[in-house]
């Protein structure tokens, strides 16, 4: 049985995403390690391994949430997107 996420845990994963996007952008999906997302983020590695299993599933998260954005707003604001 799947428990309901905490405020804490949704907060801890979007700090993650976040510092995760930047240091993305930054570096590179490839020259940006789990160690420096750690300190970007400023939570440990171990907990961020708890959260994901790897930087894949991070940047699958990032892109998510992107494209649920963009559905969103197309969703609300039909109008701006037709051309």
């Amino acid at each position: 049985m799947n428990l309901p996420k905490t405020p804490k845990f949704q907060a801890q994963r979007s700090i993650i995403l976040n510092a995760a996007a930047q240091l993305f952008a930054e570096h590179g999906f490839h020259y940006a390690s789990m160690l420096n997302l750690a300190k970007a983020s400023g939570l440990s590695k171990p907990l961020i391994y708890h959260y994901y299993k790897d930087k894949e599933e991070i940047l699958f998260d990032i892109v998510d949430s992107y494209m649920s954005m963009k559905q969103l707003l197309y969703i609300r604001w039909p109008c701006c997107w037709a051309q």
